[in-house]
């Protein structure tokens, strides 16, 4: 019996794992305003997006743009300075240039994605005045139909 694999097994323990790895994740969401939470939820975002890239790699053939946008957008939402202008589903007021410009010297917002996944200067009713200032501003990188502004310092 010894180095027996019991595929079995590991199946069956599946809706165990994940109903832990649920639970914990919605305690550390609830958590979240104690520092030692958000450290131990950005560090599950990042190793989550690096393991993601990972398995991706094993196949480069397969839709070889997604490795790089999980991994950017898993550091993205691991940072604190990063958010979803106009909420997650566009039905948020968005700000003002004025406003944010102000929000990034604050350094409220530390990147700025354009274009590809419906964000600003497209899509619901962005503001493509914000938009028109961080290209003219800063300079982007492009990741796949996005492009990438590292905003700030």
């Amino acid at each position: 019996m010894s180095g027996t694999v019991h595929p079995y097994y590991a199946v069956a323990l599946a809706p165990a794992i994940a109903a832990l790895a649920g639970i914990g994740s919605l305690e550390l969401w609830r958590g979240r305003t104690y520092w030692a939470a958000r450290v131990v939820l950005a560090v599950t975002v990042l190793a989550t997006s690096v393991w993601s890239a990972v398995l991706l790699g094993r196949d480069p053939s397969w839709l070889p743009g997604l490795r790089v946008i999980v991994v950017v957008l898993g550091v993205l939402a691991a940072m604190p300075s990063a958010r979803r202008l106009g909420g997650w589903n566009g039905g948020d007021p968005y700000p003002t240039l004025a406003q944010f410009q102000a929000m990034v010297d604050r350094g409220e917002i530390g990147y700025f994605i354009s274009g590809g996944m419906g964000g600003m200067g497209g899509g619901r009713g962005g503001n493509s005045e914000v938009a028109t200032w961080v290209a003219a501003n800063y300079q982007g990188q492009t990741v796949g139909n996005a492009t990438i502004y590292k905003l700030g310092a």
